[in-house]
């Protein structure tokens, strides 16, 4: 998304701000799944978080150009959507380095 930003800016009519705004929604989905990730991998099981978190993911960026061609406010959508794919890989990363911590 940060490389695309600046064509989609131009052709949906984006302010810097709303620009902003859309690649900064990426950041506070991403921090608040920091904890909540590991937590709930650790009631339910790694793998299990994991699986259904890429492939949420996955499904999310697939259907990114999707959201912003065919929905009516696409700052919204993308907003929306840039916030679900932090939350989601937020969570991939804390899994990825639960092994490596010390016990």
């Amino acid at each position: 998304m940060p490389i695309c930003s600046v064509s989609m800016a131009e052709q949906f009519k984006w302010t810097k701000r709303e620009s902003g705004m859309v690649l900064g929604s990426f950041f506070w989905g991403y921090c608040f799944t920091q904890v909540l990730g590991g937590y709930v991998s650790d009631r339910v099981g790694g793998e299990k978080v994991l699986l259904l978190s890429t492939a949420a993911w996955g499904a999310m960026t697939a259907f990114t150009p999707v959201l912003a061609h065919f929905c009516s406010q696409p700052i919204f959508s993308m907003t929306l959507a840039r916030f679900l794919m932090g939350l989601l890989q937020g969570a991939c990363l804390v899994l990825s380095t639960l092994d490596e911590l010390p016990t």
